[in-house]
């Protein structure tokens, strides 16, 4: 399958799906990131605290990441900049935002809650 929620919805064309199933590394750090980017009007800025990283959490972040990040060792805490996690998953395979993959991965569309709350 070739396409990606986006974060108002339904697959894209021309994107990739986003293989969570596959990705022992991805659902947690996404599961943290969609919180975060709702509480941020959608924006990847700042930087996610990852308590207790798996070896799987390392091994994607630092591939995807590569000298982005500083890597750590399993079971140790990780910061992972969430525009440099942004522009990496845009620039990979997946070709899709951190919003949009966080999307998929939490099975629905993320919420602006800024927006939301100032309508």
């Amino acid at each position: 399958m070739t396409a990606a929620a986006t974060p108002s919805g339904p697959p894209t064309a021309g994107r990739r799906a986003l293989p969570a199933a596959a990705e022992p590394g991805l659902d947690r750090l996404l599961g943290l990131a969609a919180q975060r980017l709702e509480g941020s009007g959608l924006r990847p800025s700042g930087r996610l605290r990852v308590r207790g990283v798996t070896a799987d959490e390392v091994r994607w972040l630092s591939g995807l990441l590569g000298a982005r990040w500083r890597a750590v060792l399993p079971g140790a805490d990780a910061s992972v900049d969430l525009a440099a996690l942004d522009a990496a998953l845009r620039a990979s395979a997946l070709r899709c935002s951190l919003a949009e993959a966080a999307a998929q991965a939490a099975g629905r569309p993320l919420v602006d809650r800024p927006a939301r709350r100032a309508a």
